[in-house]
């Protein structure tokens, strides 16, 4: 069974990966769109919608 991930912990980690690696590239030219970040890699993945963004992680993670 996968550990437990502390929320808090979690969040502070994707904040972190979004000011430092991400954010220079997709502001400002992706504003209203939504995000999907995969922590471990750092790998970020942009949508329309939530379930585009959702659904373009899975298809690179499957």
């Amino acid at each position: 069974m996968p550990a437990m991930i502390d929320p808090d912990s979690l969040a502070t980690q994707v904040e972190a990966l979004y000011i430092q690696r991400i954010k220079a590239v997709v502001e400002p030219a992706h504003i209203g769109e939504y995000l999907a970040i995969e922590v471990e890699s750092g790998d970020y993945f942009l949508g329309a919608t939530l379930v585009e963004a959702a659904s373009a992680h899975d298809a690179a993670v499957c």
